[in-house]
């Protein structure tokens, strides 16, 4: 059985072991400053929105990020993560979460999906396109890695 559920601060605990049970995998965000302290502050804010995919009643999948106001009626998402389980990856569950939120556009008032990736990340910009994000901006040395730097780039979906 698949089901993807609206996350709330009380589903916290929910999410820290999803991310345990997932951490040499979940450290790259971590390494971003994702933190299980971040997640939680970004749970406690009034605009977070987050989804959480259940599969075979087991937490698969997680997207966190935040509504942000367009006009009184609409709101862009900026999506901060997108992370599935590596045991059961290339099986849509990412695509499905975004699935999720574009057939619920109209209840959830969004218009836009908007993030950022780095260039070294060729996997997730393969899904990006996939999904049919467009390029919209590109950052020059925006991540650090050690002490290397990368480029974002910068996608936008309209749905």
């Amino acid at each position: 059985m698949k089901n993807i559920k609206l996350l709330t601060f009380d589903d916290l605990d929910l999410v820290n072991s999803f991310i345990n049970n997932n951490i040499n995998d979940f450290s790259t965000f971590i390494d971003l400053g994702w933190s299980l302290k971040n997640i939680k502050e970004q749970f406690l804010k009034n605009n977070n929105f987050s989804l959480i995919y259940f599969h075979q009643n087991k937490v698969s999948g997680l997207l966190i990020g935040e509504k942000i106001e367009a006009n009184s009626n609409e709101y862009e998402l900026e999506l901060h993560i997108i992370f599935v389980s590596r045991n059961i990856r290339r099986k849509n569950i990412g695509t499905e979460m975004l699935n999720f939120i574009e057939k619920n556009k109209r209840s959830l008032n969004i218009s836009k999906i908007f993030l950022e990736v780095s260039d070294k990340n060729s996997e997730a910009i393969k899904f990006y396109k996939k999904n049919n994000f467009v390029l919209f901006n590109f950052r020059h040395n925006y991540y650090r890695e050690k002490n290397n730097m990368h480029n974002a780039i910068c996608y936008l979906k309209n749905i």
